[in-house]
């Protein structure tokens, strides 16, 4: 569970894709800790009932390969009995396709690569959109059309206060953020 393609410690990098388990977690995190398997990420989840996960399924090589990683991704959180506490986004397509096909009904499936419409993305089987702050200040009439349709609005990632009041005034559903502080002070919270 990484967030990046690569992985990089003291004077090495490695390409996820094509490396193995052993040699990622031999390099450690900047915290000192060691990259987590998705079992490992499932069973912390699970320490808090209240807790839901986000799992964003990066895009691969071949629509093959996608399709493998989404069943087996969708495997192991049945496994672990989290199907109710994780969420899905992909940048792909066919990774959203996929998951509409494979997941259970009801699943949230969010798209982020932004050019779809809301329409579109309701049309392929999707529960959201989270997209881009700057996609979103281009087509802000999409958050409403999103909520008439009944898809959620995530919009990333956005750490500016201007922006976040921007988020709040049109009324998204969630904002990705890294200065959750300034975020949860103009929420009022």
């Amino acid at each position: 569970v990484i967030h990046g393609p690569n992985h990089s410690g003291g004077t090495k990098t490695l390409n996820i894709n094509r490396s193995t388990k052993e040699a990622v977690q031999a390099i450690p995190l900047k915290s000192g800790e060691i990259v987590p398997t998705l079992d490992q990420y499932l069973e912390q989840g699970k320490k808090d009932p209240k807790t839901k996960l986000i799992i964003e399924i990066k895009s691969h090589a071949t629509p093959e390969r996608e399709t493998r990683v989404v069943k087996n991704i969708l495997a192991a959180v049945k496994q672990h009995k989290m199907r109710k506490h994780v969420e899905y986004i992909a940048f792909s397509k066919h990774v959203c396709d996929e998951l509409v096909k494979y997941a259970p009904k009801g699943t949230k499936i969010a798209y982020l690569s932004g050019n779809l419409t809301p329409q579109q993305c309701k049309d392929a089987g999707y529960t959201g959109i989270d997209y881009n702050i700057g996609v979103m200040q281009k087509n802000p009439d999409w958050i409403k059309q999103c909520h008439d349709l009944g898809l959620t609005v995530n919009i990333w990632t956005v750490n500016d206060t201007q922006r976040i009041q921007w988020c709040i005034d049109n009324k998204a559903d969630y904002i990705t953020t890294d200065n959750p502080i300034e975020t949860n002070r103009l929420l009022g919270k």
